[in-house]
């Protein structure tokens, strides 16, 4: 979803996803050395463990990329941003900021997520995720990109961002365990003695020291002399002195101790690791150091006090004796006491190293285990979050292609309607749809498809003759009596398949139809959202199973198939009048005949058919969601004649063009309108003074309970009857010549046959009117345009006229244009 930020967008993992890193526990450990709990909190264990078990409800994924001296979060996530369009029958890509290109594919961090992030409309997604591989398959050379869909689950980027982080407090952990110089020590502890034990450091030391004699402040060399008389007095200053100086000698073996060895691994990050590790660089600085140095300092007075501290005692009343009066603040005393602690110190150095080696080497090792097993278990978790493999999701979207040119195979044989691959009952299947028996067709397939092997080839065929009923379409449940659901229920369910619709589209290919039902389940007949598909059993490949709950309601798959209403005789334009394109072998039917509203218009009368009917760049219309008026091939003349060519014995009897037309989902309801208008040339019109306005059904009164009784006149059937019975309906419609691609219309009515066929090929375009209870005509309703096994879809009037600017008429005598 977008985010206020017009360079981020923001995503939310599922619930799962969530609760995966939830379970990830890794606590800071008890009873472990002072350095152990200092390295951890100095780089930030128990937060890094926050921020991957409660794992945000939003992930930001960043469309700008950093400059070298950002420093990155780990886990963090950039996207370049794709569309996949339809053009020429074609996908193609079209990126939305090409300069940012070179940049995505060229930018590398070990702990940073890559997408090419895909939108599409009317394009499938493993299609579309396919294509972009293809695209992009010599730039992907960083495991770290994926391909992710809009309308897919964002889990796998959100389980690659996880897993990063969970990585990267790994690899923190475990980059200062390798640096931890354990074999080192000695040579350490050693440079740190010969440096802070020098007769002239101790020296400096002592002159430093400021002493206190009870309340008083004596100072140091710096301060005004203080002469002592008193033997005792002199003995305690000494004593004092001494002490202080060992301390802070002690101190300052204790920090160059602790800033070598931190030194030591900060040095190996900072050549080693990348500028993620720049927080673990500053906090061995700050956090670190301060804890290591006191414990470190603690160690050393230990060590330093144990073997000079006493051993010096009995030397104090032998030094005093002699003295009748003392300057202790001088430097010639102070060096005397530096000199004596030199001479205790040298004959102890050894002694003093090893103490320190003693207490300093375990510490160390025992630092090393603790952080390797910590770092340990941190990838035993990120290994039991597995994403999607994509190398392998990629072998199954090319198994999708079973014939590389689909469009000149369409074109070869038209017989075939559509074809898909994919499993069914755990064996490979490529399913062809034909409109009869075609033997060179199927020739074909079986000979493109000898390098699918293992592959099934099961051919069913979908068109019949009027009068004839194919086998392919026989039990075929349909709901004939969903008047249990009540309105409000029926809204409801309307409104979740208006939110979904397109995802549930994009995600499977097999469906074709979205509507209201009735599903039996525990001895109830319950409201379901139906899901038409083109097979019930068969997966495609690369793509899940078909959801069996949405939002909470049931899923009811039913098999069915769909194709637009147009075709491959009367000489009047009436309603369900045969019409077509120039020279064109597709055929469709009159629907409501209709005067403009626009007062600049020069031509009045028309009327309303189906816009892949009467529009050769309808596809076009469809993939830009644009009207014909508003569109760059508006000024490409769409030719209307009556009858069709095909139906004419191949003879052009031009009557009209196309002066508007809509193909997709208009509005910001997002309506589904496949519809043309006409307008006829004057030769062709009547009177409009003949014409009275017609009322359009008033949707508010319609029942959908198996009462409302609706009637048509198509140029293949004649005029028949139905059942309105949905008014929520999703069509979904293959573009046969172009993989991944299909037209969708939203919120449409469906109708149901009444005992006989109510729409066949060639009926599209063709009016729909509600009967009243006696059956007679009254309002238009809609325009019916696709055909399905027992049903029939069909577009909103009202959003038509709106759409298009006009009114509906009637004449009380048919025009004649013989």
């Amino acid at each position: 979803m977008e985010n206020s930020n017009p360079n981020v967008l923001t995503i939310k993992p599922t619930p799962r996803c969530i609760m995966e890193f939830f379970l990830v526990h890794v606590e800071k450990p008890e009873n472990v050395s002072t350095l152990s709990k200092a390295i951890l909190n100095a780089v930030n264990l128990e937060a890094k463990m926050d921020r991957i078990r409660f794992f945000p409800e939003q992930l930001e994924l960043r469309k700008t990329f950093p400059d070298s001296s950002e420093r990155l979060e780990p886990g963090i996530v950039f996207i370049f941003e794709v569309d996949v369009v339809c053009k020429n029958n074609k996908l193609q890509i079209l990126e939305k900021d090409p300069s940012k290109r070179e940049q995505f594919f060229l930018f590398d961090s070990t702990f940073a997520t890559k997408v090419i992030w895909i939108r599409s409309t009317s394009v499938h997604v493993v299609d579309a995720k396919l294509r972009v591989y293809e695209e992009y398959e010599s730039l992907m050379v960083s495991k770290n990109i994926l391909i992710q869909h809009e309308f897919e689950k964002h889990d796998d980027i959100c389980k690659s961002s996880g897993i990063q982080k969970l990585k990267s407090a790994s690899d923190s952990i475990q980059s200062i365990a390798v640096n931890m110089p354990v074999n080192h020590i000695k040579t350490i502890l050693q440079n740190a003695v010969k440096k802070d034990l020098s007769k002239k450091n101790i020296q400096g030391i002592c002159h430093e020291v400021i002493l206190h004699n009870e309340k008083d402040c004596i100072g140091n060399c710096k301060s005004t002399e203080y002469i002592c008389r008193s033997q005792k007095t002199v003995r305690k200053i000494k004593e004092n002195l001494v002490l202080e100086t060992l301390k802070e000698i002690a101190k300052k073996i204790g920090s160059n101790v602790c800033k070598w060895i931190l030194n030591c691994i900060d040095t190996n990050i900072q050549t080693n690791l990348d500028r993620e590790f720049s927080e673990i660089r500053n906090n061995i600085s700050d956090k670190l150091y301060g804890e290591f140095e006191v414990y470190i300092t603690e160690v050393c007075i230990y060590s330093v006090f144990q073997s000079v501290y006493e051993t010096m005692y009995s030397l104090w009343a032998y030094v005093v004796t002699f003295v009748w009066s003392v300057d202790v603040n001088s430097k010639r005393w102070r060096d005397e006491i530096a000199h004596e602690i030199y001479e205790k110190i040298c004959e102890k150095k050894e002694g003093i190293t090893r103490n320190l080696l003693l207490h300093i080497q375990p510490l160390c090792t025992e630092t090393v285990e603790v952080l390797s097993k910590l770092s340990s278990k941190l990838d035993v978790y990120a290994e039991m979050i597995v994403p999607s493999d994509q190398e392998a999701l990629v072998k199954q979207w090319k198994r999708r292609k079973v014939i590389g040119d689909r469009e000149s195979l369409m074109k070869k044989y038209p017989s075939i309607l559509a074809f898909t691959a994919g499993t069914k009952k755990g064996h490979s299947v490529v399913k062809i749809f034909l409109d009869h028996d075609d033997r060179e067709a199927k020739e074909h397939f079986e000979k493109e498809c000898q390098r699918f092997s293992e592959s099934v080839l099961h051919f069913e065929y979908h068109t019949k003759p009027h009068d004839e009923e194919s086998e392919s379409l026989k039990g075929i449940p349909i709901d004939k009596s969903t008047h249990i659901i009540d309105r409000n229920k029926r809204k409801e369910i309307g409104n979740i398949i208006k939110m979904e619709y397109q995802r549930l589209l994009a995600n499977h290919s097999m469906i074709i139809g979205i509507g209201v039902g009735l599903v039996a389940r525990n001895g109830f007949d319950e409201p379901c959202i139906v899901l038409c598909c083109l097979d019930n059993l068969l997966v495609p490949f690369g793509e899940q199973k078909l959801p069996s709950l949405l939002e909470g309601y049931p899923v009811d798959i039913r098999e069915d198939f769909v194709m637009f209403g147009h075709c491959s005789n009367c000489p009047s334009v009436n309603n369900g009048c045969s019409i077509g394109r120039h020279s064109s072998i597709q055929t469709g039917s009159v629907g409501f005949l209709v005067k403009s509203n626009n007062p600049t218009s020069s031509q009045k009368n028309g009327f309303l058919t189906a816009a892949h009917v009467a529009v050769e760049c309808f596809p076009e219309l469809h993939d830009d969601n644009a009207l014909l008026s508003e569109h760059p091939l508006y000024n490409t003349t769409n030719k209307i004649v009556h009858p069709s060519w095909n139906d004419n014995n191949y003879q052009n009897n031009i009557i009209g063009r196309v002066s508007e037309a809509f193909c997709g989902n208009f509005g910001t309801e997002k309506t589904g309108i496949d519809a043309a208008l006409v307008e006829l040339y004057e030769q062709n019109m009547t009177d409009p003074s003949n014409h009275f306005e017609l009322q359009m059904a008033e949707e508010e009164e319609l029942t959908f309970d198996g009462t409302t009784y609706v009637e048509k006149t198509g140029r293949t059937t004649g005029k028949t009857i139905g059942k309105l019975f949905c008014e929520n309906f999703v069509v979904s419609v293959q573009n046969k010549f172009c993989n991944g691609n299909f037209y969708v219309f939203n919120d449409c009515y469906a109708i149901i046959d009444d005992g006989t066929d109510f729409f066949m090929l060639g009926d599209s375009g063709s009016g729909v009117f509600v009967l009243d209870k006696k059956k007679n005509s009254l309002n238009p309703l809609g325009i019916a345009f696709a055909r399905y096994n027992s049903h029939t879809a069909v577009c909103r009037i009202k959003k038509i006229v709106d759409a298009f600017n006009c009114s509906m008429c009637h004449e009380d005598e048919p025009m004649d244009v013989s």
